[in-house]
């Protein structure tokens, strides 16, 4: 079980895990809860705290516009990508191609966890 020390003190972790097992196909939260031993009240309050809820799918296509059209007569000079994040949690992280995708990745999933 995933249980820390006390009454109801449950890891964000363990949370996670237990909302993304209600979310398989055909599972329920009683079905989950009691697997647990869980109260099923408990699960569905973490179902409804966005802390809980699994990481977006990375592989979901964003749309993009194109501006402009490429002139072959320039230098071609380096491109620098910025990115505009916003977490579910109002978090705003402005991230430049020369950051880590790892170490960007991980921020973004600790201030989710906030």
């Amino acid at each position: 079980m995933g249980r820390q020390r006390g009454r109801g003190n449950y890891p964000h972790d363990f949370k996670r895990q237990v909302v993304a097992e209600t979310l398989v196909a055909g599972a329920t939260v009683t079905g989950v809860s009691r697997r647990h031993g869980l109260n099923a009240n408990m699960v569905f309050q973490w179902c409804k705290d966005d802390r809980f809820q699994p990481a977006p799918d990375p592989t979901v296509l964003l749309p993009v516009e194109v501006v402009g059209a490429v002139d072959e007569r320039q230098p071609i000079r380096p491109i620098v990508a910025r990115v505009e994040i916003t977490t579910r949690s109002g978090h705003r992280l402005v991230v430049t191609d020369s950051e880590d995708p790892t170490a960007i990745a991980n921020l973004v999933r600790a201030l989710e966890a906030v």
